[in-house]
């Protein structure tokens, strides 16, 4: 296994801090619309709120958990530790992941200066913006759900759990991309140490075939065994 060259390490983690900040934009707008929600919602809103049947409830409620749930659920299926290996056994094409995560000629130049191992792990990035936004916009489905069924109600409290639940999981999903950059790398380095194990399995248990060793040839059963004497006759010497 290869040690880390912390000196390539540092200019992906510089890569990895402008990427966080790109993708921290649209954390910034999707919590932003769950604000201004909840602002036109308290601008309509009454001191008390208008009665609504049972059944519009519970389907709010309903709507607003399943919505959560998945939020939660979907990201973490699709950045499980499968997908991300797989991910890194792919080959890398660096001008369309380039392209992918719309990096600037200055750091187009430090990305394709990285080795390809590191370049796959950058490379996870791109497969995290899709759940990510997925997450978003599932969280902001709480939001909305929240915000009709207080207009509904004419209130803000009746919306305020689903508002605040839609802010908690904002912050649940923000970029953190460094964990999943430390979990690619492990991954990464279980796969190289599996690699070398079984390398050397095979090597033991062939160890004729090994590399600049001739292979023994198998000897037939005739060459092997001893031929048997012939019994002499009598008055003849053996």
């Amino acid at each position: 296994m290869t040690q880390p060259d912390f000196a390539v390490r540092n200019q992906v983690d510089v890569l990895l801090r402008e990427r966080a900040e790109a993708l921290t934009r649209r954390w910034l707008m999707a919590t932003g619309a769950v604000g201004a929600l909840a602002v036109v919602l308290s601008i309509q809103a009454n001191s008390m709120p208008e009665p609504v049947s049972g059944l519009v409830a519970i389907l709010a409620w309903l709507a607003g958990g399943l919505l959560a749930v998945l939020s939660v659920v979907l990201p973490q299926r699709e950045l499980a530790d499968p997908y991300i290996s797989r991910w890194l056994r792919a080959p890398v094409d660096v001008y369309r992941w380039a392209g992918q995560m719309k990096l600037t000629p200055k750091q187009k130049q430090v990305f394709f200066a990285l080795p390809p191992e590191e370049q796959s792990v950058f490379g996870l990035t791109i497969l995290f913006v899709r759940p990510y936004m997925q997450a978003l916009g599932l969280s902001l489905g709480v939001a909305l759900v929240g915000f009709v069924y207080g207009v509904l109600c004419r209130a803000v409290l009746e919306a305020a759990p689903f508002l605040v639940a839609s802010l908690a999981l904002n912050c649940w999903h923000y970029p953190r991309l460094v964990k999943l950059i430390d979990r690619g790398r492990k991954l990464q380095s279980a796969a190289e140490i599996d690699d070398e194990a079984r390398a050397l399995a095979d090597l033991h248990a062939k160890p004729d075939e090994a590399p600049g060793r001739p292979a023994t040839p198998k000897l037939r059963a005739s060459q092997t065994s001893p031929k048997p004497q012939r019994k002499s006759r009598a008055g003849e010497q053996p």
